[in-house]
């Protein structure tokens, strides 16, 4: 929900300075008003919400904002009105939302819901749109899914269609997360076209994120870039931090897969920078997940240490969605650290848990990293089944980006693979042919192709290179030719900046066309 009417702004009253509701001028008069009418306290504040075009709530307007919502609270508290009382709790909650506190929204939504009367719709949509958010965050899917379909229905019904697209949003989240891409795309689509109708710039905006999520699953990156673009400068007009953060975030991932991995670290960093200006915890701890899954893409162990390390002290609050992510990436870096059996065991608790609660995202990227464990572990039949499985759930909503985002072990791994079923083979191809097609083509044409090597490769990273092609994990090369994986590591790493490439594919690839192999 968004308010863009300026006319609000109007609405100016006295203030004194012999107290500390920080009203804009000094009038004592005007903060007796306010204490002795109640209304009017909470209406002010309500201008003050929706008068601005940021979604970002200054600490001074906050303050404020607390400090009327207190007056008219206290007010209604003494003539016992628990109607109107719900109207502050809804309130409350809004601007928790806003702020980014799910949980202390919720808490403050689910006791206004008990208060507010039937008859007051607005704020029973809001209440019930926010219980749904956070069941959402977290991870209670069903829950949100069934609470939002009614906040969406009943909004639908009195014609309210600000609301119905806020639902949409929502729905569109859960709906990715549950895994069902398809249905998610019908609500932003929904909601695009309705934004687009009515003039809705900020809708407009939060539905081409959603659409990009997509279209970047799809692997479809020139669709997703174009609606990036959009809800970018709709971000930077509203001044909606977080509608250009999250932009911002989306757009260094589809650089990556580009493997402009300069690019995309230098805008994480420049995110986080941005983020110290502003309390919003659990974007910027999003922002950190990601330049952390780059630097371990990249093999900068020490500073995924780093962050590993300093975690625990920092996610406590965060909602069950973002620590289950931060839970994954830890165990990719007990794989990566050769604790395998640590590894595994905590992936599968992950995954029962995932299941459990029908988190079918989380389920698929959960498996596909236990299949890499297994095939660490020599358990190359369990880390296929694993795949397979894998496969035929994530077949009919078209993930691609879910396998080639884990690099070139996994699609080493997947070419070992053979499926009866047609449709699933298909499928396989489609996958393989975008992690060698697309991806090596983007790469050659980034970087022509030498006639020789400027370096030439040393006789043991040529037999590195040999494994390499052949699909051996770091491990079996290191078994094979009997030294240690931080050995390989090196070589292998050497031989990607040799021939100019960043990853297995790619290098298996120019090799052939220096004819290395």
């Amino acid at each position: 929900m968004y308010c863009t009417n300026r006319a609000t702004r109007t609405l100016l009253l006295p203030s004194c300075t012999g107290c500390r509701c920080l009203l804009p001028s000094s009038n004592y008069r005007g903060c007796l008003l306010l204490s002795q009418r109640p209304l009017l306290a909470f209406n002010y504040a309500l201008a003050l919400l929706f008068a601005s075009d940021s979604d970002y709530l200054v600490p001074k307007t906050l303050v404020l904002l607390q400090r009327m919502l207190q007056m008219a609270e206290e007010s209604f508290r003494r003539e016992g009105n628990l109607p109107r009382l719900g109207e502050i709790f809804a309130f409350r909650a809004l601007i928790a939302r806003k702020t980014g506190a799910l949980r202390e929204a919720g808490t403050w939504a689910r006791q206004a819901l008990a208060w507010l009367p039937a008859q007051e719709l607005l704020w029973q949509d809001v209440s019930l749109g926010i219980v749904g958010e956070e069941a959402r965050h977290a991870g209670q899917l069903d829950m949100a899914r069934k609470t939002l379909q009614e906040v969406r229905a009943h909004a639908q019904s009195i014609g309210n269609r600000t609301f119905t697209r806020t639902a949409s949003a929502l729905l569109g989240e859960v709906c990715i997360e549950q895994g069902t891409l398809r249905l998610a795309a019908e609500y932003y689509r929904q909601m695009l076209g309705e934004a687009r109708e009515q003039g809705d710039v900020n809708d407009t905006g939060h539905a081409q994120v959603g659409m990009a999520q997509l279209f970047y699953e799809w692997n479809e990156l020139a669709e997703a870039e174009r609606a990036l673009q959009e809800a970018a400068e709709i971000g930077k007009v509203l001044a909606h931090e977080e509608l250009q953060v999250q932009a911002a975030l989306l757009q260094a991932r589809i650089e990556s897969a580009h493997g402009q991995f300069a690019s995309a670290g230098q805008r994480y960093a420049s995110l986080l920078v941005r983020m110290q200006s502003h309390d919003l915890p659990l974007l910027t701890s999003e922002v950190l997940l990601w330049q952390v899954r780059l630097q371990f893409a990249l093999g900068d162990f020490s500073a995924v240490q780093r962050w590993v390390s300093s975690r625990d002290r920092q996610n406590a609050e965060l909602p069950l969605l973002h620590q289950e992510r931060e839970e994954v990436l830890v165990a990719r870096w007990l794989l990566a650290q050769e604790k395998i059996d640590e590894s595994i065991d905590m992936l599968l608790h992950l995954l029962k848990a995932a299941r459990e609660a029908g988190r079918v995202h989380s389920v698929l990227e959960i498996q596909v990293l236990l299949a890499q464990a297994h095939a660490a572990r020599k358990q190359r039949h369990e880390a296929r089944e694993i795949l397979r499985a894998t496969l035929a759930q994530a077949h009919a909503e078209g993930y691609i980006r879910l396998f080639l985002d884990e690099g070139d072990a996994l699609i080493a791994l997947l070419q070992t693979l053979t499926l009866r079923e047609p449709p699933l083979r298909a499928y396989l191809q489609t996958i393989l042919h975008a992690a060698t097609s697309t991806h090596v083509e983007q790469s050659l044409s980034a970087s022509p192709v030498p006639s020789v090597l400027v370096t030439p490769l040393s006789p043991q990273e040529q037999k590195v290179l040999h494994l390499l092609a052949a699909g051996s994990s770091n491990p079996e090369i290191a078994q094979t030719l009997v030294v240690s994986v931080t050995t390989v590591r090196t070589q292998v790493q050497s031989i990607y900046r040799k021939l100019g490439v960043n990853n297995r594919v790619t290098a298996s690839e120019m090799a052939r066309q220096l004819r290395l192999l």
